[in-house]
């Protein structure tokens, strides 16, 4: 049956063989993921949506830490709308009423020659809240310093507090 006229064995029946084995494997890979992880990865992403469906109550939510540190008082505020939240904001202020934000943008305020300065840490960590619509996952060091968000080599000891204050009283209204 898979002869050809002259009793050879067919080369189209060594090709079909290979293609049904292909089509196993990948049907297989496709069914039950390429790691053994796949199950909790596809748990997170369900948890991470339901975490995302959260909803606050729409408004602009303030914290301000309670003492200074290194002579300056951080702060952070929220936007909510449509019940999730649309910006974070977190900078420090100076007993002169001048914030880190100001004097990195000005050149003022330098970490590192060749790092990111304060401003763009700060706008990653908001932006990271924002993509998440929490704090799940921003874990921390005993330093303070996070390794979750590239580019960020600050102290997030504060950011994370007055965040957390932000989501729970924007939460319980």
């Amino acid at each position: 049956m898979w002869k050809n006229s002259k009793g050879e064995n067919d080369m189209k029946f060594n090709k079909y063989i290979a293609t049904l084995g292909i089509i196993a494997s990948i049907t297989t890979l496709g069914m039950t993921g390429c790691s053994k992880d796949s199950k909790n990865t596809s748990s997170d992403n369900t948890q991470t949506e339901q975490k995302v469906e959260a909803t606050f109550t729409d408004g602009t939510y303030t914290a301000k830490a309670d003492q200074e540190e290194n002579g300056y008082t951080s702060q952070v505020s929220i936007s909510v709308e449509n019940g999730k939240i649309t910006a974070v904001d977190w900078d420090a202020v100076d007993a002169d009423g001048r914030t880190k934000k100001e004097k990195a943008n000005a050149g003022e305020y330098v970490m590192t020659e060749d790092g990111p300065n304060w401003t763009e840490q700060s706008e990653a960590l908001a932006k990271y809240v924002v993509e998440h619509q929490s704090l799940d996952g921003l874990t921390m060091n005993e330093d303070g310093k996070t390794d979750v968000v590239a580019s960020v080599s600050i102290s997030i000891n504060s950011f994370v507090e007055l965040v957390q204050k932000c989501m729970d009283e924007a939460a319980a209204k």
